[in-house]
């Protein structure tokens, strides 16, 4: 059996060449939309490999592969486009993943790759997007020779929280009779993290230390012991060594060598966990 129309002319086999083609009108270069092909070949001077190739459109809104669910609940099905935009030396090429929206929460994700433009002035790159319910665009990072740069907040996953959870402040107590701010998280950045004080207390009667009850947990200690410089409130007798903070590699926190009078102290360490 050799070439047939199956339904309309739109529709081409080869059953013996392992071929279909699939045109959105009059078979042209211009109209191929889907090959489905044993081995590689040209039509219509339309280039295409083996396995199934969908050809993309001049648009960003037309799929060029629906991924439907067939969900009541399914307010836009994910789909896969290429395209080209531009113009002249400007012009570039484009291909996107848009992920599915559920009905009565619109919001979606889309993946976006470009190539080069034609004269080289713009890189290809990549984006992330993020689609709100109103359908207004942000993008939330990119990336391309330079590295990567992410636009706004960027937090470590949450060790407790699962595949989707950013990473939160966590408290932890501080001694006995202090108030104020005492916290730690994990940064960004892999393998470092951020203790983060501002505590105050009834003023150091004379120049001493004082232990934390509470250590950090497993995940977020330094690789080895570090100390802090922190800023002391209302000094009033300054005598050498400086006060700091010590995080040793066990978790364990203790101020030394406050000075009398203070009765606050200031402190953010980033540092790399073991």
């Amino acid at each position: 059996m050799g070439w047939e129309n199956v339904a309309s002319p739109y529709v081409v086999i080869s059953p013996t060449s392992g071929l279909i083609f699939v045109y959105s009108g009059t078979p042209s270069a211009s109209t191929l939309k889907i090959v489905i092909a044993a081995v590689g070949g040209t039509v219509y001077g339309v280039t295409y490999p083996a396995g199934i190739t969908v050809f993309g459109t001049t648009s960003t809104v037309n799929p060029g592969l629906s991924l439907p669910i067939n969900s009541a609940d399914e307010a836009l099905n994910a789909f896969i486009n290429s395209y080209i935009q531009g113009s002249g030396n400007g012009e570039y090429f484009g291909a996107q993943y848009a992920g599915p929206q559920m009905t009565g929460h619109t919001q979606w994700v889309d993946v976006a790759l470009f190539s080069a433009t034609k004269d080289g002035t713009s890189d290809a790159e990549g984006d992330l997007i993020y689609f709100d319910s109103t359908g207004v665009e942000h993008i939330m990072a990119a990336w391309s020779g330079t590295g990567i740069h992410t636009i706004g907040a960027s937090d470590a996953q949450n060790p407790a929280g699962g595949q989707y959870g950013a990473e939160p402040w966590h408290a932890l107590t501080g001694p006995a009779g202090w108030s104020g701010t005492l916290r730690y998280k994990l940064m960004a950045q892999s393998n470092f993290a951020c203790l983060d004080g501002h505590l105050t207390f009834t003023a150091f009667g004379a120049k001493g230390n004082q232990a934390f009850p509470n250590a950090l947990p497993a995940g977020y200690r330094p690789t080895g012991s570090i100390n802090v410089p922190v800023a002391a409130i209302n000094a009033t007798a300054l005598a050498a060594p400086s006060p700091s903070l010590t995080i040793q590699s066990n978790g364990v926190l203790e101020i030394y060598h406050g000075d009398t009078g203070t009765t606050g102290f200031d402190f953010t360490a980033i540092y790399a966990t073991n």
